[in-house]
């Protein structure tokens, strides 16, 4: 691994957990926070959005990577479309955007994906079968899919971005044998990075959540990944599969049901902050028991 494949991922790192230290701070500014409820799997008013900084990070990574020309034009033009998801995502951490709405733009980021990628390709028994129309369905349903998985997933202290850790470095592991369009190795590198910048905030005790603008943007772009490399390496298609269905069903299983049952994670609209003199770092205070201390 050369010099410069190691510090690229190391800035993305650095990058992203101050950024999200920053937008910690802002969040509990603007009263921007999760409040616990009955379907939470919290107990502490957290702060939210912190997953804007891996949105920032990695936007800037993917325009140093296209303008070097180090990446494929069209996986580059297809992770536009989670700029569309985190856009969406950041409206609705702020104020609350109507699901059909979300959902309308979460298909179109999907579509737009597709278009630039095509559907993905059946590889079993030695034998590759080109599905057509019915590949781009599947891949359209799949990115809706895994970019909603994410948001269920938030909330719950390092669970999205300690899975999503291990599903790019596993994936981008398990695919390297197989050819795969430009840059789509290093992009997983910084995205991996960057979700490790905003854990150092959202490891148990968490500090901040992701919130809708980071979990969707988090999801299209880990499924627009697997979509490409199938395009190139077809057998890759199972080894994303296994991946995200084995680990992201059991753990949407065990720790997610409850948000299922409401449609959404839990959330609060804007806080007013009670400064409670004392109170700790992300501790409830006495007087107040759902609001994070100063």
């Amino acid at each position: 691994m050369g010099a410069k494949t190691v510090w690229v991922p190391a800035a993305a790192f650095v990058a992203a957990a101050l950024l999200t230290l920053t937008i910690r701070k802002a969040a509990l500014a603007r009263g921007l926070v999760d409040v616990p409820n009955t379907r939470s799997s919290h107990q502490v008013s957290t702060p939210r959005g912190g997953g804007l900084a891996i949105v920032l990070v990695t936007t800037l990574a993917l325009l140093v990577q296209e303008l070097r020309g180090a990446l494929d034009l069209n996986l580059f033009v297809a992770t536009l479309g989670g700029l569309a998801v985190a856009l969406i995502g950041f409206v609705d951490d702020h104020r609350p955007v109507r699901s059909s709405v979300r959902l309308l733009v979460h298909f179109g980021a999907a579509i737009w994906a597709a278009g630039w990628l095509g559907g993905p390709s059946l590889h079993f028994g030695g034998h590759t079968t080109q599905l057509g129309w019915l590949g781009y369905v599947l891949a359209v349903l799949g990115i809706v899919w895994v970019l909603n998985l994410f948001n269920f997933m938030d909330g719950i202290d390092g669970l999205a971005a300690s899975e999503a850790i291990f599903v790019l470095l596993a994936g981008a592991w398990l695919t390297a044998g197989g050819s795969g369009p430009a840059g789509w190795g290093g992009l997983a590198l910084v995205l991996a990075a960057a979700c490790g910048g905003f854990l150092v905030w959202n490891w148990p005790p968490a500090k901040i959540f992701l919130g809708d603008v980071g979990s969707g943007y988090l999801g299209y772009l880990i499924a627009v990944l697997a979509l490409a490399t199938a395009q190139t390496n077809p057998a890759g298609v199972w080894v994303w599969l296994i991946l995200g269905g084995g680990v992201f069903c059991r753990r949407h299983r065990d720790a997610g049901t409850q948000n299922l049952a409401g449609g959404t994670r839990p959330r609060g609209p804007p806080q007013p902050r009670l400064p409670v003199a004392g109170t700790a770092l992300g501790q409830p205070s006495a007087g107040n028991p759902g609001t994070p201390g100063p």
